[in-house]
């Protein structure tokens, strides 16, 4: 067993494994130094005592990416004295942590010996140091405690490994204690040791919750929360996120902390954000940057791509890491900094909001190893990052030495309500000067603006209709924080624009392919102000797509809205693949209240799985909406007209993946996956996605979001396999909150698309909806089930069954799925016969499952048909039921 039982009611490592975990992380150890070693053997023994003298690697650091961040740099071991002339190897920073009171740095050191000079054993020690600012500007180095042994060690030369450090208060040190499966608490005055708590997990990282009596401890695969008391008694302790078993490691978003997966998460003093209210952890075996919600233990995946290493700076879609070993975040929650192992670098991460995620990925130093002639890169040295209280000096360990790097903290990225509020106080001292003369201006401009042909909504004959004309002028530019406004500026004041939006060197900016998961219970905190968005001017716009001509017009991209054209524009400092919509004919105010609702929704959500809106113009008449371009085609484009190549199935429209804006307009262009039939697990990922954005949309936010337009169509897909990315489009019929008319018209402003398409599209739409009853929900429910029946049979909604005759999929397919002994063996008959043969029989299983989940969505009553909620969590059950594990973390 690898667990057993003690006599304090936790579950201990068994010493056994304890000790292999020992001997884990020691080899670790001896393969960094290794280098080291060799160079000692090589170049004699004087220089190695003289490289001990410096702190053992000799490395240094390269800061000249961010010079305007980083003004300088020391190494504050430096001066130390006190490495033994036996040491065989350098020794290694495994943990730093600086005290908020006087700047003490306080770290754990690893030392490793030969047992004797004619063996290659080694003895290995880790102890509690720390390093204090003397007034002549060096810093001093004690020894503060440990070694001490670990329980079940063989060699008893050997101390317990201890991993991670946290400063508590002035007088007190917490510890984790690998090789004991304890967090040790050590008196900083006396150098006193005992054991805080057993845990039950091995621990690594600790942080602290700023404002409540919490500890949170990662281990293997998961993060565990104690709660304490004013003595530092602990009072309980629950797993948080991730798995109770140690080796359950994978990675998973989710919802809920128990369905969570780890690889390695490791946290650390400064992980927690200043609210408490998210938890950032480098998830190192993963290669991913984390953010687990501390109150419900809710985790998702904001930076890096599992499976894939690298050190790739940029915006968060694309940025890789390699081996992230620690993390830690300004005191404002809008810059998080990551120690890199796996290439020796800190990374610089900005955030959107406090408690939000990333913009953009940056490196900010890169360690040196100083070969004597030349300084070359040498990786896996940096181990750990954290930040002094005032956010002025970055502490890293990297090797064996430790840097103080000084940052200039005006170069310090800005978020939220302080970036907000660092441009009102630019604004505020020019506003009185500006204000009278805006009033001319705007008077002037909608007197201008009434006399000319080429109005709002159009030419006025009476002196009221030219008053309405003002009035929609009006509505059109104001600005209002009422949520059926459209935010707009007020004046041509420069508004910061969020950077790192775009893709930096690549078409297909897309958000992180990482999680599949929702975050509902915590995204929706984590919403961006409408002024967040870009708004692009209509030159801009019509440079990039040449006066919006042919050549850059997607072909069936449009529909009732207007066209859609592909092109290059600049969002932030990137050059951006981005989809424009602009609304056909002139911008009265039946489209200002069609396009409305689209913007403000828009704006306000934030889901990895729903297409993100990037900026807007509004200018001469014109509305146009900007989006990323996502080049993989639609659902409906992979499910039907492969089907119509290959010559199978019913009557097919033409097939437009995508349109390329080099080739004529019409003309198809090869998809990622050209002529290939998606795969069953394929289908089973989209399933999922679009359900974790529909559930985001219903759950995830202040007030129920209603989609209205689920549909094949609407579902935008980009890469293979694994690694596939459904996206949910389209909320032109978007409409917040339940007990909304299913039909909405005006006999003033005439019929919209909304009345037209009666809120959705035929073939989707909930019967209620035909029964012009209200609308909720259950509507989206509806039409997300007759999406899963085309994953399942590859038919369309509305089918052809004759030159002159059509039946809708939900009743045909009912014939076979209101069997009560329905077997796969009856299913086979409708399922896609793309696929139907290459399935295996566990995918079988999955097919008859998925199909009912569709059936049970199409009921004919409301109140009959599953929540998203419910929905979502039955296609994850059935997706985790399968053996393919690549699939289990999306």
């Amino acid at each position: 067993m690898f667990l057993e039982p003690h006599h304090d009611g936790f579950l201990r490592v068994h010493p056994r494994i304890a000790h292999f975990l020992n001997l884990f992380l020691t080899t670790c150890f001896f393969v960094s130094s290794g280098a080291i070693l060799l160079a000692q053997r090589v170049n004699g023994p004087d220089e190695a005592v003289e490289r001990r003298k410096l702190g053992g690697d000799v490395i240094s650091l390269n800061t000249s990416a961010e010079p305007q961040l980083i003004r300088s740099f020391i190494d504050v071991l430096s001066w130390r004295d006190d490495l033994p002339p036996s040491t065989n190897y350098a020794p290694r920073i495994y943990d730093v942590d600086a005290s908020s009171s006087d700047g003490t740095v306080f770290y754990i050191e690893w030392n490793a010996t030969q047992f004797s000079p004619n063996t290659t054993t080694m003895i290995t020690q880790s102890m509690i140091k720390s390093a204090s600012l003397t007034s002549t500007g060096q810093y001093h180095v004690s020894n503060v405690a440990g070694p001490w042994a670990a329980e079940g060690g063989r060699n008893n030369q050997n101390s317990s490994h201890l991993a991670g450090i946290l400063v508590f208060d002035d007088n007190t040190l917490l510890v984790s204690d690998i090789g004991n499966s304890t967090l040790q608490k050590v008196d900083i005055r006396t150098g006193q040791v005992e054991a805080f708590t057993r845990t039950e997990h091995v621990p690594v990282g600790l942080s602290k919750h700023p404002t409540k009596q919490e500890l949170f401890v990662s281990s293997y695969a998961a993060i565990t929360r104690l709660n304490f008391d004013s003595q530092l008694k602990v009072m309980s302790m629950s797993t948080l996120a991730g798995a109770d078993n140690e080796y359950r490691r994978g990675l998973t978003d989710a919802d809920t902390g128990s369905e969570v997966q780890f690889n390695y998460p490791i946290i650390g003093h400064r992980s927690i954000s200043p609210t408490g209210k998210s938890l950032y952890v480098a998830d190192w075996m993963n290669n991913a940057i984390r953010k687990v919600d501390t109150e419900m233990g809710a985790t998702k995946t904001i930076a890096g791509t599992p499976g894939i290493n690298g050190s790739r700076d940029g915006p968060h879609s694309t940025a890789l890491f390699m081996w992230p070993s620690s993390l830690a975040l300004t005191s404002d929650g809008c810059n998080l900094f990551v120690a890199e192992w796996g290439s020796g670098r800190i990374r610089w991460l900005k955030l959107d909001n406090p408690d939000g995620d990333v913009l953009e990925v940056r490196t900010v130093a890169i360690a040196m190893w100083n070969n004597g002639s030349n300084a070359v890169p040498k990786g896996r040295t940096i181990n750990c990052v954290t930040l002094s209280k005032d956010d002025q000096h970055i502490f890293t360990g990297a090797g064996g030495q430790i840097f103080k790097l000084t940052i200039d903290k005006s170069a310090l990225h800005q978020c939220g309500s302080r970036a907000a509020g660092r441009d009102a106080a630019l604004v505020v001292p020019l506003t009185v000067g500006l204000v009278a003369a805006f009033i001319v201006i705007a008077i002037a401009v909608v007197l201008w603006k009434t006399k000319r042909s080429n109005k709002c909504i159009g030419v006025f004959g009476s002196d009221s209709k030219r008053q309405e004309s003002s009035n929609n002028i009006e509505q059109c530019t104001r600005t209002s924080s009422s949520h059926d406004a459209i935010e707009l500026p007020t004046s041509n004041l420069p508004r910061p624009t969020p950077t790192g939006t775009g893709d930096s060197g690549r078409l297909e900016p897309i958000l992180p392919a990482s999680a599949l998961a929702s975050d509902s219970e915590a995204v929706h905190r984590y919403e961006p102000a409408p002024n967040e968005l870009k708004r692009f001017s209509l030159p801009e716009l019509q440079r990039a797509t040449k006066d919006f001509s042919e050549d850059h017009l997607l072909a069936g991209k449009g529909g009732g809205y207007g066209d859609v054209y592909r092109a290059l524009v600049m969002v932030g400092r990137e050059l951006t693949d981005v989809a424009i919509k602009v609304m056909r004919g002139e911008f009265n105010n039946v489209k200002y209240k069609q396009i409305n609702p689209e913007v403000t929704t828009l704006s306000q959500v934030r889901h990895r799985n729903l297409c993100k809106l990037l900026g807007f113009c509004m200018e001469q008449d014109k509305c146009i909406l900007v989006y990323p371009f996502i080049s993989g085609g639609s659902l409906h484009d992979r499910l039907h007209a492969v089907a119509a190549t290959a010559g199978t199935g019913l009557a097919q429209a033409p097939y437009h993946a995508y349109d390329d804006p080099s080739e004529p307009r019409g003309l198809r262009v090869g998809s990622e996956a050209d002529g290939v039939p998606l795969s069953w697990m394929e289908r089973m990922s989209i399933a999922r996605q679009v359900a974790a954005g529909l559930e985001y949309l219903h759950y995830g936010l202040e007030q129920p979001m209603l989609h209205r337009n689920v549909k094949s169509r609407n579902i935008l897909i980009k890469g293979k396999g694994e690694y596939l990315h459904a996206y949910l489009i389209d909320f032109g019929l978007a409409r917040p909150g339940e007990g909304v008319p299913c039909q909405q018209s005006s006999a003033a402003d005439g019929p919209t698309p909304s009345t037209v398409a009666q809120s959705g599209t035929p073939g989707y739409i909930a019967p209620e909806c035909r029964s012009h009853l209200r609308l909720t929900t259950t509507n989206d429910v509806y039409a997300f089930g007759v999406v899963l029946l085309e994953l399942v049979t590859g038919q369309k909604a509305v089918m052809k069954t004759g030159a002159d005759s059509e039946t809708l999929l939900v009743p045909w397919a009912r014939q076979w799925l209101v069997r009560s002994d329905l077997t796969y063996r009856q299913l086979h008959e409708i399922v896609d016969p793309l696929i139907k043969n290459t399935l295996a029989p566990w995918e079988q299983d999955m097919v008859h499952k998925l199909a009912m989940l569709g059936n049970m969505c199409t009921k004919e009553l409301p109140e009959q048909r599953p929540s998203m909620r419910i929905v979502l969590r039955q296609v994850t059950e059935i997706i985790q039921e399968g053996p393919d594990q690549r699939y289990h973390m999306h």
